[in-house]
């Protein structure tokens, strides 16, 4: 009977060893990426930054958010806007989600890799044969050519939503409206069209990226006569599945690009003239809409960036903010790299507070409910304050922080990253002081758009005591912490 005692007791301390064990050796997994939930919260926030890039009053809403099949989402969005009259929509649109590297990326109906990412879907998500119609629009049309499907206006919408046009002349230059959308010969498939009263040889430049489908440039003739429509120099450039902009009434021999070529926003394509139908010097542009078998069958409005509420209108001069590509490319270096540093400042920021609640945990009495914890994940605080561990260190009397060095690092392209850091402790345990000299990896994770700690894991030091000498020491090989050669008495332990 005795033995049967001594057994079970011994079964029961295994167990507890074991229990032990695995709350001590616990290493947070992080979230769970494909958890539907997740997914989700990612794509509100991708939504809410591209509402950013919107003329104000417009949304996004999310309308549903397919379960993830193998590395792929399919969201179901909606663009709201006031401007929008009641049969064109805001309508249904789409964007497309794919882990890469352990974070999901978005892409929205009409940016250039949509229809990339549409190729590779699962059918699991959207069934192939409905691929044709987010690709290029196809729909009814009346004998002008002109769709009456309402459908058709908020899929091209949905093209146009990552899509920002700048004004077709240089930056600083300003120039005034001669002929809005609808007014005198803008009419018909060309209703949306707008003429600027640019002078003859002033540079025109591309209002958008694309690729260059058309170009007329050795005519010399012109004048004020409809039968001179097909006279005049022209560049088309297409900027989308289904839209491509046209510049017309081009100077003789002034056009600069070639077909088949890319351009880029603001780069110079030609220069303005008086060619063709034209009763005086000026530049005509379009956003044409393409149908099936790529026919003009339509036009768009252009809403420049440099347009406010009310235009476009006659008598106001309109100031070009279209830069240089190579202006637009150190721009968008400049952001990105404020962008980058936004990320690391707030990474650093949120180890200085973890700091703080770290050496609340490292001591006996500290009150952790005057911690605040909102720069640490939930999990982690769980463990720090309301777990049990059998086997985890003592705890100090006192512990601070002499000095901490992060170790450099870059903004991190996932939502999860580690982070290094030079560290030295002053503690005092059971009444002896000693100082901890140690490399810490610290384990982090993006949630809600916030950077949050995770978890940390000592990985090489050593400690002294108060007269110097060394009393523990791990992993010193190659470790950034190199005792005092003359500290070699003590423990290693």
């Amino acid at each position: 009977m005795r033995s049967l005692k001594i057994w079970l007791a011994a079964l029961a301390l295994a167990l507890l060893l074991v229990l032990a064990s695995i709350i001590f050796f616990k290493v947070s997994d992080g979230p769970n990426t494909r958890d539907p939930e997740f997914v989700q919260d990612r794509a509100e926030e991708f939504l809410a930054e591209a509402t950013t890039e919107l003329y104000e009053g417009e949304s996004y809403k999310l309308i549903n958010v397919s379960s993830p099949t193998e590395d792929w989402v399919l969201l179901t969005i909606t663009r709201k806007s006031p401007q929008w009259e009641e049969e064109t929509g805001p309508g249904g649109s789409l964007a497309i989600g794919r882990l890469e590297e352990g974070a999901w990326e978005f892409r929205l109906l009409g940016e250039r890799s949509f229809e990339e990412w549409l190729d590779e879907l699962p059918e699991d998500l959207l069934d192939p044969n409905l691929r044709e119609y987010f690709r290029l629009y196809r729909g009814l049309e009346d004998d002008e050519g002109v769709s009456t499907d309402p459908t058709i206006f908020s899929s091209l919408n949905s093209r146009l939503i990552a899509q920002k046009f700048y004004l077709p002349y240089r930056e600083g230059e300003a120039y005034q409206i001669t002929t809005l959308p609808g007014d005198d010969h803008h009419n018909g498939i060309y209703k949306e069209a707008i003429d600027f009263g640019l002078p003859s040889g002033t540079p025109v430049v591309a209002v958008a990226d694309g690729g260059v489908v058309e170009i007329k440039k050795d005519s010399n003739i012109g004048g004020c006569d409809e039968s001179l429509a097909d006279d005049a120099n022209l560049v088309r450039i297409k900027i989308a599945e289904g839209l491509q902009v046209l510049y017309l009434h081009l100077q003789p021999n002034s056009v600069e690009v070639r077909r088949g070529q890319t351009v880029s926003l603001g780069q110079v394509i030609a220069r303005s003239g008086n060619t063709g139908f034209s009763c005086g010097p000026h530049l005509h542009i379009v956003l044409e809409r393409l149908c099936e078998g790529g026919r003009i069958c339509g036009s768009e409005a252009l809403n420049f960036e440099e347009f406010e509420e009310g235009d476009p209108r006659y008598d106001n001069d309109y100031e070009s903010k279209n830069k240089s590509p190579q202006d637009w490319k150190a721009l968008e270096e400049r952001g990105r790299k404020e962008r980058e540093q936004k990320e690391i400042d707030q990474i650093t920021d949120a180890l200085e507070k973890f700091h703080i609640i770290y050496s609340c945990y490292r001591v006996k009495d500290c009150d952790e409910s005057t911690l605040i914890r909102s720069w640490i994940t939930d999990a982690l605080f769980a463990e720090m304050f309301e777990s049990f561990c059998l086997f985890c260190p003592s705890k100090a009397d006192t512990a601070i922080e002499v000095s901490e060095e992060l170790l450099p690092f870059t903004a991190p392209k996932t939502e999860q990253t580690t982070v290094r850091s030079k560290e030295v402790w002053e503690l005092v345990v059971r009444g002896k002081r000693r100082t901890d000299y140690t490399v810490v990896a610290h384990f982090l994770v993006k949630e809600n758009g916030v950077w949050k700690v995770d978890g940390w894991e000592i990985e090489c030091g050593y400690t002294i005591n108060e007269d110097g000498d060394i009393i523990h020491k791990e992993h010193l090989e190659e470790c950034l912490w190199q005792p005092p050669e003359e500290s070699t008495s003590g423990s290693t332990n």
